[in-house]
């Protein structure tokens, strides 16, 4: 079978991020049953056998049966009041992970670590070909970035689905700007599994259907999105409950938050810093999406509305700076439309930003009391770069980068 000129074109760029994987394996690599993996393969293991993945006394039990396996979630569990000793997903969350649940240990284990790994790979791909540059040269540059940065490996290590999240916003950014309306729809039925990670993001992917008079995509939105909310409370009784009681407790551990890093660095006056913050990345945000041409408006909102979404979510973990690969992406776009010094200076920066900035804090941890919280800077940085990159940018053609 043939490949076409459109494929050949994408190899260089896909065997330029395998290759940095490869290299990077040893970090990469699952930790087989430790991190996030176990949680999500005992919670859908919990589900197919019947038992409610929010009865804590379960998780209190984890360790009992499955030893070192359960470590992480016996750690969270030490204290089964803590907010960690909780599953706060919605139930769909759970009803997705009942096929790996259903495998016996040994099986479902790595069954997680595969999908987890398979879904971080195309949602950086499909990104990278939705929102960024034509280019081969300057597409191998932002996969190679995003792979070799810290959100990318801790992603795959630990065992998260923040892969999916992201084929959820390349859905929602093809829907919209594509007039489709079930890409929009699977899309966010896929975000709705971590909702305070797009909390900016749906209002205003909302407010532009409202605006373009998207009656059906809007209907078949709301439709798809309470059915999920009926068969979650039928289904799973105590779960709004559970979430709402022990949402509060697990937003304490606010990890890469613009509110955490505020704690930190100015605990007299957190407010007044964590209002700079988040007002920085607004301004950044809109100034995205105000300079982006006509044909590039919708890639704009998504990305900046992604990137403002993580700077004031309640709660984010280090992997979730993987849903600013659209951001990443798009200044690599912009990138293509500036002139020869600007853009070699944009381009230049993506991997100092990203895989330096992303690194670095948790490399130089002794001049950090949480580095986790020093990660927080990352979106805003990028916002105020795609900024940049979006107001240097020429009205021709993208491609030009080779």
């Amino acid at each position: 079978m043939s490949v076409g000129p459109r494929a050949r074109r994408l190899l260089p760029p896909i065997a330029a991020m395998v290759i940095v994987v490869a290299a990077l394996w040893p970090l990469t690599h699952p930790i087989m049953g430790v991190g996030d993996t176990f949680q999500f393969w005992f919670a859908g293991h919990l589900v197919a056998t019947g038992i409610s993945p929010y009865d804590r006394s379960a998780w209190t039990a984890a360790e009992s049966t499955y030893g070192p396996r359960a470590a992480n979630v016996a750690m969270a569990c030490a204290d089964p009041d803590s907010g960690a000793c909780s599953w706060v997903y919605p139930p769909a969350t759970g009803w997705l992970l009942a096929p790996f649940g259903a495998a016996g240990v040994d099986a479902g284990l790595p069954a997680v670590d595969g999908f987890v790994l398979a879904t971080a790979f195309v949602g950086v791909i499909t990104a990278v070909l939705l929102f960024g540059p034509v280019a081969a040269g300057a597409r191998a540059l932002v996969l190679v970035t995003v792979v070799a940065s810290h959100p990318f490996v801790y992603d795959v290590h630990v065992g998260h689905f923040i892969g999916l999240e992201l084929l959820g916003v390349v859905g929602v950014a093809y829907g919209l700007r594509e007039r489709r309306d079930w890409p929009l729809v699977l899309g966010g039925l896929v975000l709705s599994l971590t909702p305070h990670l797009f909390i900016i993001l749906v209002p205003l992917v909302a407010v532009a259907l409202v605006a373009r008079r998207r009656w059906r995509a809007i209907t078949l939105c709301a439709a798809a999105l309470a059915a999920l909310v009926v068969a979650g409370a039928l289904l799973e009784p105590a779960a709004f409950p559970t979430i709402l009681q022990r949402a509060g407790p697990k937003a304490g551990l606010t990890w890469s938050t613009p509110w955490a890093l505020a704690q930190l660095v100015a605990p007299t006056a957190p407010l007044v810093l964590y209002v700079a913050l988040v007002g920085l990345a607004a301004l950044a945000a809109i100034a995205v999406w105000r300079t982006a041409p006509p044909e590039d408006r919708d890639l704009a909102l998504i990305a900046a509305g992604t990137g403002l979404s993580l700077t004031a979510t309640p709660y984010a973990q280090p992997y979730d700076l993987l849903l600013l690969v659209p951001a990443i992406a798009f200044i690599a776009r912009a990138a293509s439309r500036s002139r020869a010094p600007h853009r070699a200076a944009l381009l230049a920066t993506l991997p100092i930003l990203y895989v330096g900035g992303t690194w670095f804090p948790l490399i130089a941890t002794r001049l950090w009391e949480d580095s986790n919280s020093a990660l927080a800077l990352v979106p805003v940085v990028v916002l105020a770069l795609a900024a940049v990159a979006s107001a240097t940018a020429r009205p021709r053609a993208i491609g030009s980068v080779a």
